[in-house]
């Protein structure tokens, strides 16, 4: 088991939910870091590790969903950030977004509401919402493949996010990935 920062690049580039590197995360403490925080920090790593690892597990019936909540500053997305090479790692495929969208953009992801090809929010229903976002996104066949593969998504500042959006969000990936739990 390699145990490093970061895998490397062409262990990324290469791995398959198959043949896949195996590759713990090394969260190094930092030098102003208390033990408390540093302890809490590597088991939030841990429950992300685990979650991926059960997300591979074909026979799991449950929603595969987790959410890291934490006031500014503690290292929710300095931990999201090492979950994603880790499910990089394992050959799934991964995308990242943001409700900002310099966020999205300095994570390598892409916004939010262009990921699901959203117009402007208004009164309609979250249902005609996820409508309008299927119709476009039939217009736009590679966010719809990239959504139809998708295996985790990785949303930073999920708190920024209110319950008709995250509804819209539900309804779509439900109805791409043809599934019903929630977010497809």
């Amino acid at each position: 088991v390699q145990q490093s920062l970061l895998p490397t690049k062409d262990s990324l580039v290469n791995a398959t939910k198959q043949h896949h590197p195996t590759w713990n995360p090394l969260l190094p403490q930092t030098t102003s870091q208390s033990v408390a925080s540093y302890t809490e920090q590597m088991q939030v790593q841990q429950d992300l590790q685990q979650q991926v690892d059960q997300y591979r597990i074909p026979q799991t019936q449950q929603p595969k969903n987790m959410l890291a909540a934490g006031p500014p500053g503690v290292g929710k997305t300095h931990c999201m950030s090492l979950s994603v090479c880790y499910s990089l790692s394992t050959g799934l495929c991964i995308m990242t977004t943001a409700v900002l969208a310099e966020r999205a953009f300095l994570l390598g992801g892409k916004h939010l509401h262009l990921l699901f090809k959203l117009k402007v929010w208004n009164r309609k229903s979250p249902h005609r919402l996820a409508e309008l976002a299927l119709i476009a996104l039939e217009k736009n066949p590679e966010f719809l493949a990239l959504l139809r593969h998708l295996n985790i998504l990785y949303i930073d500042e999920c708190g920024q996010i209110c319950a008709k959006k995250l509804a819209v969000f539900d309804i779509t990936l439900q109805k791409i990935q043809d599934s019903n739990l929630f977010m497809g």
